[in-house]
């Protein structure tokens, strides 16, 4: 009893007089049923004495007269402009939701409500985190990394120091998605590599199961020094020969090594030596 009245007496707290609907019950429910919710969890907290049982019509008109809010407010009908049709399909869902009770008492019998206020606590502390959730992730689609330091900051008047604080408190995150981020065709173009031939050779790569990182690109760029050549020129090499990969002594012409391979066979097979001549 004790945790009831504790959390009759917030839900009057927050509901007061008024009908102020939480924009969570609103996404969640539609505005009728969060309408609903709200006036039903404000008169629940008022008959708290009453373990929060009240009644108030589907129809009606308020007493002019009025000596109690219930009077006063008639029906669902009068104070909120619910239907009857509708009204009974917003108290089924909530009875589902277990945020609200019903019961039928007195002579004549007639319907009673009863909110359960932790339950609809609960479902509003729920529904407030998605929102902030879903929130939190358009704002990182929208703003990702540096664009702290952009139009963002002007729009929300932060200032310059601000920013570079966030980013510095941010530096590993940052260093990671840089990292997870590198950008091969990038790498190449950014030291002198025709983008075609970048492009190309990423692909080639990528059929071939071959890693595309920053260290392959250095690697391949030492292997160009060493054949005396820049790296738009052995990586246009590699693109108009399939070469997933470079290495300086593959560009040894062809003359020359099937002239090496004809004097080691010469030498080997050479019988001149057996021949007359001494």
């Amino acid at each position: 009893m004790n945790s009831f009245l504790n959390s009759a007496d917030l839900a009057r707290a927050i509901d007061g007089p008024r009908i102020a609907i939480p924009r969570a019950s609103i996404q969640a429910l539609g505005l009728e049923a969060a309408a609903f919710l709200q006036q039903a969890s404000f008169l629940s907290s008022l008959k708290a004495e009453a373990g929060g049982w009240f009644d108030l019509p589907a129809e009606g008109e308020p007493d002019p007269e009025a000596t109690n809010i219930f009077a006063e407010l008639g029906s669902w009908q009068a104070c909120l402009g619910i239907q009857r049709d509708a009204l009974r399909k917003i108290r089924r869902k909530l009875c589902e939701m277990s945020l609200l009770e019903e019961k039928r008492a007195g002579v004549p019998a007639r319907l009673h409500y009863r909110v359960n206020h932790d339950a609809y606590l609960r479902f509003l502390a729920d529904c407030g985190q998605k929102i902030q959730n879903a929130e939190n992730r358009k704002l990182d689609a929208e703003y990702p990394q540096t664009s702290l330091q952009g139009s963002r900051i002007q729009e929300c008047g932060v200032s310059a120091d601000y920013s570079r604080k966030i980013q510095e408190s941010f530096k590993d995150i940052n260093n990671t998605r840089s990292k997870a981020r590198f950008d091969f065709v990038e790498a190449l173009v950014s030291r002198g590599v025709d983008p075609i031939h970048a492009r190309e050779w990423q692909a080639i790569r990528k059929k071939k199961r071959v890693t595309l990182t920053e260290e392959a690109v250095l690697l391949t760029e030492r292997e160009a020094e060493k054949a005396g050549i820049n790296l738009g020129d052995a990586i246009e090499t590699c693109a108009l020969r399939g070469w997933a990969g470079f290495k300086a002594d593959w560009l040894t012409p062809n003359n020359e090594r099937s002239s090496q391979t004809r004097s080691l066979v010469e030498d080997l097979t050479d019988t001149s030596w057996a021949q007359g001549g001494w």
